[in-house]
């Protein structure tokens, strides 16, 4: 999910021009923003979910980010966040041109990045992608059986045919080949999430507001 839309503006290019999108992934990794970002976010109170930046017309930086309180994200949240990445890329500087800034929350079907994820989230089904292959097989879907020593559990489940019985199979994945991990958006899941919601409403009051489609500042510049 991402914060609602309140104000939008777009970073100048710099006395360098603006870099391709393509130029924009190739110098600046994804790993070396979350290094950036995460720290001053943690001070704030929030968990640094995940960053991407997206290549296009204009590059969009994408951040997700949560409460670290458990709360859920609200516009107020979405703008001190935005507000706060805005003041610190301005001072850091690293993208060298023109680019969208957009903020969100993780959503329901969260993507899993770090290892304490795949702890937080032992028991839920998820959908795994590696980078190579492994016993055979890139893509994983099943029950998350935890982590240990950076070694993800899964458990599948093949569903029987006709010349072939039934199986469960449990698969030891290390944490660093794995290249797109998240959530699978099951009923269980929804339940879950909609108690979390509900206890988040009833500790912080009214006001809160309600999580759509929007994007935060990038430099001072074509603000709307």
């Amino acid at each position: 999910m991402a914060c609602p839309q309140a104000s939008r503006a777009n970073r100048k290019p710099s006395a360098q021009g603006r870099f391709s999108g393509a130029s924009l992934l190739t110098t600046l990794k994804s790993k070396e923003l979350r290094d950036l970002l995460a720290p001053s976010l943690a001070s704030l109170g929030y968990d640094l979910v995940q960053v991407r930046l997206l290549s296009g017309g204009r590059p969009t930086l994408q951040v997700l980010a949560e409460p670290v309180s458990g709360n859920p994200m609200g516009v107020e949240d979405c703008s001190t966040i935005s507000r706060h990445i805005s003041a610190v890329l301005d001072v850091e500087d690293p993208i060298a041109g023109a680019y969208n800034l957009e903020v969100g929350s993780p959503g329901i079907d969260r993507p899993l990045v770090k290892a304490a994820d795949y702890e937080r989230f032992t028991g839920e089904e998820a959908k795994i992608e590696l980078d190579e292959m492994l016993d055979g097989r890139k893509r994983f879907r099943g029950t998350l059986e935890g982590i240990a020593d950076e070694q993800v559990r899964i458990r599948t489940e093949e569903k029987p045919g006709p010349d072939k019985p039934g199986a469960t199979t449990t698969y030891t994945i290390p944490l660093a080949r794995i290249a797109t991990a998240k959530l699978v958006l099951t009923d269980e899941l929804i339940a879950r999430d909609a108690e979390r919601r509900g206890r988040g409403k009833e500790e912080t009051g009214p006001g809160r507001g309600k999580e759509e489609t929007g994007r935060g500042r990038g430099k001072q510049a074509d603000r709307m």
